[in-house]
């Protein structure tokens, strides 16, 4: 759940809970300096208890308890001094607990506990003068943690980490005035094993980063240098290069950073062609292919060596020629 969608409800709440402008139906009563004093009830102008509670000097003291309109608890406060409330707020329509916590002046303080509608745990948040100060935690339905996060003055500072619900990390990093990344950056697999990882220098990427297979196994190494990418190098998997137009340069097999495998020239051929489809709803959308293109030549690399039979094409399409290589070296 995301409980930020909740804090504006819960900010105009605040107020509300004290003081409010509010018509009486009931002798509440007030000392001669005009000050609350005893039991009193407020309803609004159609008749609907607002809240219930009892003042000493204007002051509330004890337990107050607000309503929804339909008469369901709003919130119960139990005032421990004139400025320090424990809270519970409630869903409306007769729903469970929204959220607990301290007020102090009327403003968040200390740990605060928000709930889902069903009655999961879905955040807990550290509170001072109504900010978000320290760790702030997220939480799955199952209870299991989702969200660990740092704030300064309501604002995201200091390392971050995800979860999947399996418990595995999902992504490690360290955030700066919650805008930009700093220091080390990691993300993950549902299995566990790293998908990228790499360093931020100022708000950019920097130096090397690591793109990862699911098997563990580095795909690419792209080298940073003030957030631009200066060189890359290819590890493991396979390769799709393209003209600048778009069309299909070739496609090349890595293996532990070398060309090994099947790999596959095109000419600088083809043309992008507009087609009319439809779209998951069954609507007509507009849709371009790839037509026209040509194989130049294919074959086999191994250890970045053109190796066994590689085949030659005119642009028409048809076989020029075969040729047999030997690591390398070309034997027919």
């Amino acid at each position: 759940m995301n409980t930020s969608r909740l804090k504006p409800y819960l900010s105009s709440l605040i107020f509300l809970l004290i003081v409010g402008p509010l018509f009486s139906q009931a002798p509440n009563l007030v000392d001669d300096q005009g000050r609350k004093q005893g039991k009193w009830t407020k309803f609004d102008a159609s008749g609907n208890m607002v809240y219930r509670a009892t003042f000493k000097d204007d002051k509330p003291v004890g337990e107050m308890t607000r309503f929804y309109e339909d008469g369901s608890t709003q919130a119960v406060l139990n005032f421990v001094s004139p400025i320090k409330a424990r809270a519970k707020l409630y869903y409306p329509d007769k729903g469970g607990l929204m959220a607990e916590g301290n007020y102090l002046n009327q403003l968040r303080d200390s740990v605060w506990l928000f709930y889902n509608p069903t009655g999961e745990l879905a955040s807990r948040e550290a509170f001072s003068n109504g900010k978000r100060q320290g760790e702030s935690i997220v939480y799955f339905k199952d209870g299991s943690v989702a969200e660990k996060s740092t704030y300064q003055d309501d604002i995201q500072n200091g390392k971050w980490v995800q979860y999947f619900e399996n418990g595995n990390p999902k992504l490690e990093a360290t955030v700066v005035d919650g805008v930009s990344y700093e220091g080390d950056y990691t993300s993950y697999y549902e299995n566990g094993t790293k998908m990228l990882k790499g360093k931020y220098q100022d708000g950019k990427k920097e130096s090397s980063w690591y793109h990862f297979h699911e098997d563990g196994s580095i795909e690419t190494i792209y080298v940073y240098r003030y957030g631009k990418v200066v060189s890359e190098h290819r590890k493991n998997g396979t390769f799709d290069e393209y003209y600048p137009d778009d069309i299909k340069k070739s496609t090349v097999t890595y293996k532990d950073g070398k060309k090994n495998g099947p790999f596959v020239e095109y000419y600088h051929l083809g043309e992008w062609v507009e087609y009319e489809s439809l779209d998951e709803y069954g609507n007509p959308r507009k849709a371009q292919r790839l037509e026209g293109i040509q194989v130049q030549r294919e074959g086999t690399y191994k250890d970045d060596k053109l190796h066994g039979e590689v085949k030659y094409y005119k642009e028409n399409g048809r076989l020029d020629r075969i040729e047999r290589y030997e690591m390398g070296e070309l034997i027919d």
